[in-house]
């Protein structure tokens, strides 16, 4: 049986008008790559975790189709409902 989790609060901290830019979105599951040469690193939109290819930070998550944005595995759990997010292959 898997854990029901509950819809963060009105007030929870990561909140920070996202919506205005992931309501909505198709997104991709993928191992982070980073963006260019000199690009070493992207955040989550919500808790600010650390996407890199370095020891220590995020590896793999969800991101956009371009991978301009990206999202933790526990932050997207959290907010999939809501934000009505489509996961593509």
């Amino acid at each position: 049986m898997s854990e029901q989790r509950q819809r963060p609060a009105s007030d929870d901290w990561r909140r920070n008008g996202q919506e205005e830019h992931l309501l909505g979105r198709r997104l991709f599951f993928k191992q982070y790559r980073r963006y260019s040469e000199t690009w070493e690193h992207d955040h989550c939109e919500f808790c600010n975790a650390k996407f890199s290819e370095n020891d220590g930070d995020l590896h793999e998550g969800y991101t956009t189709e371009d991978n301009y944005y990206w999202i933790s595995t526990d932050c997207f759990e959290d907010f999939k409902d809501e934000f009505q997010w489509k996961v593509d292959e």
